[in-house]
């Protein structure tokens, strides 16, 4: 196993220690989500620097770019590409980065201390479901706080090795179990950190159990049916985030809310 080397000049094979996980742990369950702080609230909130103005994001899918929290600066934010490496050592299938990593299903010890090595906080207002209707039709929803606070996601970084993307700098989310608010639309869900324990993240005072200890309650969160424009990766619309009345793909209505 390589030496963790935590600067970030160093060019660290995170995707090489994600070879013991077990391709059950990583799939995408979460899709897409949103950040539109404005930076001044972004710098009050997370007590970081801003590198400029800041472009509201309201649909941030898998191979874009997102901002970041790094232990390595924790006091900086940083843009980072959503899904680490491209080996199919990875998921088995060339191509394909790993964008989530279930932390309910990794087991061996060993392989998590060198996977959780390096910690980041994606910065969040909001993310996506969808409810599956039939084979083919499905629901999107928009998941947030309540009064629409901010939060942060747990994640790790890398940078990335291979020729073609050396030096990129990448992040998968961590995924937990759903909570009592979601489960009926998904099993699994974004691990959002509590406030008071998004340093220990970063420090490494949170091991693998803390994470799986800290669930969501679902009294703090709100859902509710959004604009299926959400599925085009390319619409950053503010529109998308809005309720509407529950439709799929299709243009099909539904009146099960």
């Amino acid at each position: 196993m390589p030496e963790v080397l935590r600067d970030e000049t160093t060019l660290v094979s995170l995707p090489g220690r994600l070879r013991g996980v077990g391709h059950a742990s990583i799939h995408c369950m979460c899709e897409r989500f949103s950040f539109a702080l404005p930076g001044d609230k972004t710098v009050r909130r997370f007590g970081v620097r801003v590198p400029g103005p800041l472009e509201a994001q309201y649909n941030i899918a898998p191979g874009r770019q997102a901002l970041t929290i790094r232990d390595s600066a924790p006091d900086v934010l940083q843009p980072a590409r959503w899904g680490i490496g491209h080996s199919a050592n990875i998921t088995g299938r060339f191509g394909r980065p790993v964008t989530t990593i279930d932390i309910n299903k990794l087991k061996d010890q060993e392989t998590t201390g060198y996977l959780f090595a390096q910690r980041c906080l994606i910065p969040a207002d909001g993310f996506y479901l969808w409810r599956h209707v039939s084979k083919r039709s499905r629901i999107p929803y928009r998941v947030t706080l309540k009064w629409n606070l901010p939060f942060a996601i747990a994640g790790v970084w890398a940078v990335e090795t291979q020729e073609e993307n050396s030096g990129t700098i990448s992040f998968a989310v961590l995924t937990t179990g759903s909570s009592s608010l979601i489960r009926p639309y998904q099993t699994s869900m974004p691990l959002i950190l509590p406030l008071e324990e998004e340093k220990g993240w970063l420090t490494q005072g949170i091991n693998l159990p803390g994470l799986r200890s800290l669930m969501l309650p679902a009294d703090g969160v709100k859902i509710f049916p959004v604009s299926p424009l959400v599925n085009d990766r390319d619409n950053n619309s503010a529109s998308i985030i809005q309720p509407v009345q529950p439709a799929d793909q299709f243009g099909n209505y539904f009146l099960f809310e």
